[in-house]
């Protein structure tokens, strides 16, 4: 089945603080716990991107994510053992296969 072999492209992992969908006094996003290793596809990319507020931005690194939908305000931690610091999503594109029965999310950081 496809969204078998889909998950089998999914050798990286990654760990996702997701935004509790409110901000603190500073305006900055709020994060419920971390959801540890993640399975996702991690590309190693430079290209440009427009964030959530339209602006353009460069993009290193794009995660393919099963499963979502994510958010722009999701934190995204690419392996705790490497010492990687939390990013926030320049820009997210969720998508769903309704035939397939599976979704998968793009993350841009």
């Amino acid at each position: 089945m496809f969204a078998d072999e889909f998950l089998d492209l999914m050798s990286d992992f990654v760990s996702v603080e997701p935004w509790d969908t409110t901000f603190t006094a500073e305006g900055q996003p709020n994060h419920g716990p971390a959801v540890l290793e993640v399975p996702c596809r991690i590309q190693e990319r430079v290209r440009n991107v427009k964030d959530a507020h339209g602006v353009d931005r460069i993009s290193t690194t794009t995660l393919y994510i099963a499963g979502g939908p994510y958010s722009s305000y999701d934190r995204f931690t690419l392996s705790a053992s490497s010492g990687d610091n939390p990013r926030m999503a320049l820009a997210v594109a969720n998508h769903r296969d309704e035939s397939a029965g599976h979704a998968y999310s793009e993350v841009y950081l």
